[in-house]
C-alpha cells in the first residue's frame, strides 16, 4: 500500500515546497525559505524510497522463480 500512497503525496510535497520557496523569495520578511527547502528535500528523499519500493514490487515476484 505504501508505494501507491507515494503517488499521491510526493507530487503534493514538491508543489507545496515549491510554492513556499517562491513565496519566501518574493517576500523575504515572511521567512520560511529553509522550511520550503527542507520540504523539497524531504520530497526527494521520499521519492527515492518510493522508487525503491516500486522496484521491489517488480523484483520480488521474479525472485520466486
Amino acid at each position: 500500500m505504501v508505494p501507491y500512497l507515494g503517488i499521491l503525496f510526493v507530487p503534493l510535497t514538491f508543489l507545496i515546497g515549491g510554492c513556499g520557496y517562491v513565496a519566501a523569495r518574493r517576500r523575504p520578511q515572511l521567512g520560511g525559505r529553509r522550511l520550503a527547502l527542507r520540504s523539497l528535500s524531504a520530497g526527494l528523499l521520499v521519492l527515492g524510497v518510493q522508487l525503491f519500493l516500486w522496484w521491489l514490487l517488480y523484483i520480488v515476484p521474479e525472485l520466486r522463480r
